[in-house]
Parts: structure tokens; C-alpha cells; sequence
């Protein structure tokens, strides 16, 4: 199981929900009005994606946010899970908790769509932004490609497995051990950790099996259902800095469709392609490992333009 140093993991009260959030402090003397702000997307607690959170850390202090109901710790539900939701809290999390006047976001896959409605939404926020980076981001339904009969019957499973009698079912059968464990073996090592050594397969296998176990499907069905059939919300154009990371080999959202739908938001937009063979790395272990997905030259040089580091 993927453990975190406990006084690097904090909580914060955002919305209605208490969320948890990595603070860790830069590795190297940096500029102390300057903070990274990292979000990852679907079913990603903090563990997923900490070290990436470190990869980071060696530029400034980061914060690695864990979108409420999508990791480890519970969402309030008198608080749903809507798009808007989201981008609000994410925007009220950079209020309440970031004391640095300066942010730059890191947002991978749907947490991409969350931060830049954040920004189109407060006037505060995109002025205290002052660069982004999208990890295979994506900004509605147009991102995505997929079969119009898959999406019917997608969609149509998220619809009855999003009501609360379905989602009781269904968390059922996924906290049966023998059924998780067939699951993990076939389908999430098989596709995922087959590359890896088997003593690290099984690391990342029980994990997986932790998280499967303990997520809220109500809230996995729910945000997914939206995904598909809704776009971003644009009231105005964003000319914050983009430094759009995209990989060839996603099999989400092509990067047409991702170009065309960053456009329709964003002015000033550098794409730059990573070496991933898949839409996202599934668990990202040592933050060196992120150095063969991307180079640091490339992050270098987009914070330090205009002075950003």
C-alpha cells in the first residue's frame, strides 16, 4: 500500500466537505510569492499522483488537492458533485488556503475542465493565475471521442447506477474481495502494471484494490454522465500562459479535439507532446520517473518565461 509522510497531509474545510491536501515545501530556495497548485482528475486521491506533487516542488511550495469525493475522503452530500461545484471549490480552496499571491496550476484530464471554469467564474482568481499547465486536459463533452452507441449505453449505465439504490448495489459487489481481486488481475494489471516488476504490480494492484473498495461510485457515475454531455461553460477568453502536455497515444481525447476545444477558451496556448504510452499514467511511484515522461528542460522553460521562476 502507497503511504504519505503524515506532516505533509493536511485538512481543509472547502464548500461543505472536508478535503485533504498535500503541502510540500520547494526543495530548492524559490520565490516565496509563487505557489503550484496541483489537481488531478477522476478517482485520483493523493496518493496516486504524490510524487508527481514533489516532481513539482523542486520549482516552488505545491499544494496537491484532492478533489472532494474523488479520493479518500468522503464528499458532504448535501454537497453534489456538479461541474460547478467543483470549479468552485477549487476556486475557494486558492482563497482560503494558498497564501501566495501567485499560483500556477498543474490540472491533469477533467481537473483541467474544473480549474480553467474557476478562472472564467472569478475575476480574483485568473488575476492571482498567472500560468497554467494541463496534464491530457480536456474541457467537455467535445474532448472526448467515442462511439455514439457507447456513449448511449454509457450513459445509460451512469443513469441508473448514479441513483442511490444502484450505487448501494454496486459498492456491494465491489467490496467483495474475490470480485475486486478478478477485476484487479485481469483488467487493471493486464492494461496497466504488466510492464512493471511484480513485486511493484502488486503494490499498485492492492492499492488499486483499496481505492475500488473504498471510492464513491455514486459521485464516479454522476461526474462521468456530465462529462459526456456537457461543454465548458465560456463567458470570456482566458490569456493566462497554457503550456498544453498531450501524448499521441491517448485513447480519451485526441488531440484534435483537444486543440480545438483549448482554442475556444484560451489565447496563448504552447503544446508540447509527452512520452506516455496511454492517456495518463495510472500511479506515478518516484517523481523520477516523470523525467522519461517529461523532460524538466520543458517545464523549465515555460516558468521561466516572462520571469515566472
Amino acid at each position: 500500500m502507497i503511504t504519505l509522510p503524515p506532516q505533509l497531509i493536511k485538512e481543509a474545510v472547502v464548500g461543505k466537505s472536508t478535503i485533504r491536501y498535500g503541502d510540500i515545501p520547494p526543495t530548492k530556495t524559490s520565490d516565496e510569492n509563487t505557489a503550484i497548485l496541483f489537481i488531478a482528475g477522476q478517482k485520483s486521491p493523493l496518493e496516486r499522483f504524490f510524487a508527481l506533487s514533489e516532481y513539482f516542488s523542486q520549482y516552488y511550495r505545491t499544494y496537491n488537492y484532492e478533489i472532494p469525493g474523488f479520493g479518500v475522503a468522503k464528499r458532504n452530500p448535501a454537497s453534489p458533485a456538479t461541474i460547478q461545484t467543483l470549479s468552485d471549490e477549487i476556486g475557494e480552496f486558492i482563497e482560503k488556503v494558498i497564501t501566495e499571491p501567485k499560483v500556477i496550476i498543474v490540472a491533469g484530464s477533467v481537473a483541467f475542465w474544473f480549474a480553467t471554469q474557476a478562472l472564467l467564474d472569478n475575476k480574483n482568481i485568473q488575476q492571482r493565475v498567472v500560468k497554467l499547465i494541463s496534464l491530457f486536459g480536456m474541457l467537455g463533452k467535445d474532448t472526448f471521442t467515442i462511439s455514439p452507441i457507447k456513449k448511449s449505453i454509457v450513459l445509460a449505465t451512469c443513469n441508473l447506477a448514479k441513483t442511490r439504490i444502484m450505487t448501494n448495489l454496486v459498492e456491494s459487489l465491489l467490496r467483495n474481495d474475490r470480485i475486486v481481486r478478478w477485476y484487479s488481475k485481469h483488467l487493471i494489471r493486464k492494461r496497466h502494471l504488466s510492464h512493471l516488476p511484480i513485486e511493484t504490480q502488486r503494490e499498485f494492484e492492492e492499492f488499486e484494490i483499496f481505492l475500488i473498495k473504498t471510492g464513491d461510485w455514486g459521485i464516479h457515475f454522476s461526474t462521468l454522465s456530465q462529462y459526456l454531455t456537457k461543454n465548458i461553460e465560456r463567458t470570456k477568453h482566458i490569456s493566462t500562459p497554457l503550456l498544453a502536455l498531450y501524448t499521441q497515444n491517448d485513447e480519451y481525447f485526441p488531440l484534435e479535439n483537444q486543440k480545438r476545444m483549448f482554442a475556444q477558451v484560451y489565447t496563448d496556448i504552447t503544446w508540447v507532446k509527452m512520452e506516455s504510452k496511454r492517456h495518463a499514467p495510472l500511479i506515478v511511484k518516484d517523481y523520477k520517473e516523470y523525467r522519461d515522461i517529461v523532460p524538466e528542460t520543458t517545464i523549465t522553460e515555460f516558468l521561466t518565461r516572462s520571469g515566472t521562476v
